[in-house]
């Protein structure tokens, strides 16, 4: 599924919390992610405006439309969309918002008991979310990715609350694996 000379996706969830998805990857400029089930057990994403959530700082979104179970090790790839386009990522410059939220709900952002997995790049973002996944036991403070120049993106390669634990690739790499049956996503609005 992925080149031969590409990482392969291996999460390893944060040893301290009790982390049941994690970021297995960020392709930048399509927006896309790819959010995975490391429990032993099956996980609901409840969709809709109040279901699971994406957070870019200050930017937000529902995952789903319709709520989905997501089995021990299956994936969740979809494009982050925000009201009427898909929302983009940047490789890192200062300024931009260089983190990924994923979050049980919306409107309770700065709620270390809701957020669910969380990565950082790049310069990073001053005032983000990334002390309430401190807080949650589910990233290491002021740790981030390194980006590699002409990189689209990057996989988690390793441990899941550490910059190091993720890989920066170019967008071959960025492969999307099948959604489960039924998963419904948001489309921007025409």
């Amino acid at each position: 599924m992925y080149p031969e000379d590409c990482p392969t996706p291996n999460p390893i969830p944060a040893p301290d919390g009790d982390q049941i998805i994690v970021i297995q990857s960020v392709h930048f400029q399509r927006g896309e992610i790819v959010i995975r089930n490391v429990s032993s057990d099956p996980v609901t994403i409840t969709g809709g405006e109040m279901g699971w959530q994406w957070c870019n700082f200050p930017q937000y979104n529902s995952i789903v439309l319709e709520d989905l179970v997501l089995e021990p090790d299956q994936t969740l790839a979809l494009r982050m969309v925000n009201q009427f386009r898909y929302w983009r990522l940047y490789p890192g410059a200062e300024g931009d918002p260089n983190e990924l939220g994923i979050y049980i709900t919306t409107g309770a952002f700065n709620n270390s008991e809701l957020i669910r997995a969380f990565v950082s790049w790049g310069a990073g973002l001053r005032g983000g979310r990334e002390s309430v996944a401190v807080t949650a036991l589910l990233w290491t403070n002021q740790d981030r990715v390194e980006i590699q120049p002409g990189h689209a993106g990057f996989i988690i390669t390793g441990r899941a609350d550490e910059g190091s634990g993720y890989t920066s690739v170019p967008a071959r790499c960025l492969v999307l694996p099948p959604n489960p049956p039924g998963t419904v996503l948001p489309m921007p609005a025409p």
